[in-house]
């Protein structure tokens, strides 16, 4: 049931499989920049299965 989720700016890394399922979760928060998001690193299948396909960061959004 999870639909919302906030990042901080001072992660670093998304595991595989992280939101795995997560089939409500359609709005993704990062506290950061863009260029700092894309910095990230996210494992191939962080968001299996998951509806989410923008990110919102503090200077504007993103492809998930």
């Amino acid at each position: 049931a999870l639909a919302t989720v906030t990042i901080e700016n001072g992660v670093t890394s998304i595991g595989g499989y992280a939101f795995l399922g997560c089939s409500s979760l359609t709005s993704v928060t990062f506290e950061g920049t863009k260029a700092e998001w894309e910095a990230v690193s996210k494992t191939w299948l962080w968001k299996d299965n998951c509806p989410l396909t923008v990110v919102a960061c503090s200077d504007g959004n993103v492809s998930a």
